[in-house]
């Protein structure tokens, strides 16, 4: 071999070496990540409640503490039950004075909650919402151990389970249990225009039917909101087989009428440790039928 060839070979043997060198440094870095040093975003810990969480490499399951335990509610504290709900709500929207309201038990009242201001809502073990959608409009605003059961949905809460507009909002240890109605849009989560959103160690079994027509169904919604920290979550989407819609600009979530995930116009997205599924439902009557996971547009 002449040297000019053993030159040319070595230096694609170093050339091989470095690409291998510098993908198992990426891959260790994503492994040993440490959410407690991440600058991108302001994450703060996950205040007075502790998690415990163990996986058996498909599901994650959330052992957290006893909150009534670790959170010390005071006799001054505000627990809002279904005997004296209309006392802080008016036709859902909340018009108390604290800043932090504890939920027990079960909650039917046929009505959106809306919070216009900056909230802590937490809920006590064994509460349930039964159609009964969250908006947050209010920045700053945290919610906590709190179970929705729903199976209607409308614009009057933009279709969604929880809507969040507002920035720096934590959703956390949450179970949303969304069944959409027929050929109806709908969302688990819908954030929108909402800077510094954090989804944490929660549970979401979206099913989705938008069988027919120009419908959306994503079990998550990220849209026009950056900085996103979406952490040690199960979102688990049954949803049709459908077509893609190749009249919206491309590319964009807009395409797909039904996802797991979509997230829009969001940039410096944190996607950690999360385990996300999309189950077909409906093989559906759409030419070239498709059904993705996860779309960043």
């Amino acid at each position: 071999m002449k040297f000019k060839d053993k030159k040319v070979l070595f230096c694609l043997m170093l050339f091989f070496l470095i690409i291998i060198s510098i993908s198992n440094v990426s891959a260790n870095n994503l492994n040993d990540v440490n959410i407690d040093n991440f600058t991108s975003i302001s994450y703060d810990s996950i205040d007075a409640i502790e998690y415990d969480v163990e996986s058996d490499g498909n599901q994650i399951f959330d052992n957290s503490l006893n909150h009534e335990e670790l959170l010390e509610i005071g006799d001054d504290d505000v627990i809002i039950t279904s005997d004296n709900f209309g006392s802080y709500f008016n036709d859902g929207i909340y018009n108390g004075t604290e800043d932090t309201i504890y939920f027990e038990g079960n909650f039917s009242e046929n009505t959106n909650l809306v919070f216009n201001n900056p909230i802590n809502i937490i809920g006590l073990n064994g509460n349930n919402f039964y159609d009964m959608p969250f908006k947050i409009n209010g920045n700053n605003s945290n919610m906590t151990n709190i179970n929705l059961v729903l199976s209607n949905s409308d614009i009057s809460h933009n279709y969604a389970g929880i809507y969040v507009s507002s920035g720096n909002v934590k959703l956390d240890n949450l179970k949303i249990n969304f069944t959409v109605p027929l050929n109806t849009e709908g969302y688990g989560i819908f954030v929108d225009n909402a800077n510094n959103f954090k989804l944490l160690n929660s549970n979401i079994q979206f099913i989705g039917n938008n069988k027919i027509g120009l419908i959306y169904n994503y079990g998550l919604k990220i849209k026009n909101s950056h900085y996103a920290f979406i952490y040690n979550n199960i979102i688990n989407a049954s949803l049709p087989l459908r077509a893609v819609d190749f009249s919206k600009p491309f590319p964009s979530t807009d395409t797909d009428l039904v996802l797991s995930i979509g997230v829009q116009s969001s940039n410096y997205l944190n996607f950690i440790r999360n385990n996300v599924y999309a189950i077909v439902n409906d093989a559906g009557s759409d030419f070239y039928p498709t059904l993705d996971c996860f779309i960043d547009g």
